[in-house]
């Protein structure tokens, strides 16, 4: 992965905060490092702005990639010094994710897409999983 645009750590930083305010600092560096995980991948879009906010249509159907996307709380979280400093871990190479490029909290999702996924690591209240 090339070097990171202020638009990109940006939202890594919006996104980060809105899926695991609640978490531990290892939660929070994992959900950004499973960000990047996916940036890394061929088989997610290539930057960090796009894989945050990437819509997949299927079967007539929107699927948001990260539910503070679709409910918009992406845009209403103020991140705080911790989730920046979790996100700056991620982005010097922290993964307590394990390499893992999808999270989900088992008591809100019934996406059997993302439940049948391998498991790298329970952190919290968030499934890792590849």
């Amino acid at each position: 992965m090339g070097p990171v645009s202020q638009e990109d750590l940006k939202w890594l930083y919006q996104v980060t905060e809105a899926e695991a305010g609640g978490e531990s600092y290892k939660g929070k560096t994992a959900v950004a490092a499973s960000i990047l995980n996916r940036v890394k991948s061929p088989d997610w879009p290539m930057t960090i702005q796009d894989t945050i906010f990437q819509v997949t249509k299927y079967n007539g159907i929107s699927y948001y990639q990260y539910s503070p996307v679709l409910d918009k709380r992406i845009y209403e979280v103020t991140p705080s010094a911790e989730r920046k400093k979790a996100v700056q871990a991620a982005l010097n190479g922290e993964d307590p994710s394990k390499g893992a490029v999808v999270f989900y909290n088992p008591g809100k999702t019934d996406n059997q897409w993302v439940r049948s996924k391998e498991v790298t690591v329970i952190i919290g209240n968030h499934v890792f999983a590849k």
